[in-house]
């Protein structure tokens, strides 16, 4: 039900609205935080983490604005 709220996607559902959902957030900080420390050893840790950064960034707006 809408009034307890859901998650679907990746976004929280309730009658305040839509929004990125905490588990979302929490494992795109996990996923964040594991790249930049395999990536740092090799020196490509800046790229690596700025594509999936950008990336991440584009999936929530984008879907948020549709």
């Amino acid at each position: 039900r809408i009034e307890r709220g859901f998650d679907f996607l990746g976004y929280h559902f309730s009658p305040a609205g839509m929004k990125i959902a905490a588990k979302t957030i929490a494992s795109f900080i996990e996923k964040a935080s594991r790249l930049y420390e395999q990536k740092r050893s090799a020196g490509s840790a800046r790229a690596a983490l700025e594509m999936y950064v950008r990336r991440w960034v584009r999936w929530t707006t984008e879907g948020r604005t549709r």
